[in-house]
């Protein structure tokens, strides 16, 4: 309940939902983990973050354990920790295209939709990412 009200607060309109992040092939590497039930503890757990914060620690405590973690590892948190960020707003989906992202958004109306965008662009130029935005027509 507390979630989709904070989900309502910046909207006019329906509260919006998790977009799909897809940035590549996230996944435990077998010969990383061989365990296949800490494998599944993993996913759950990364998945099971509601918040950065919840986020953060348990990378720490993963990096901890394992030391540095093979990078489609590393994709579960990036890709987790980017639907998190966009949860709050109109983006439906980020989806990386070769070296540039597409961000499709729903045409549902932000207050500060000018601040949103100018938030979004203001992100990919500084980390001189190419982007393009779509709206899905919802």
């Amino acid at each position: 309940m507390p979630n989709l009200a904070l989900k309502n607060i910046n909207t006019k309109g329906p509260p919006f939902s998790s977009a799909d992040v897809v940035l590549g092939e996230p996944f435990i590497p077998a010969s990383f983990v061989p365990d296949d039930s800490e494998r599944a503890f993993y996913y759950k757990s990364i998945f099971e973050c509601f918040s950065v914060s919840e986020l953060d620690i348990l990378k720490k405590k993963t990096v901890d354990l394992f030391g540095s973690l093979p990078f489609s590892f590393l994709l579960l948190f990036i890709t987790r920790r980017l639907s998190l960020f966009c949860e709050k707003t109109p983006v439906v989906s980020v989806i990386r295209s070769g070296v540039s992202f597409v961000v499709v958004c729903s045409k549902i109306k932000l207050k500060n939709l000018d601040s949103f965008l100018v938030s979004i662009d203001s992100f990919f130029k500084h980390h001189k990412i190419k982007y393009t935005f779509v709206s899905n027509g919802s």
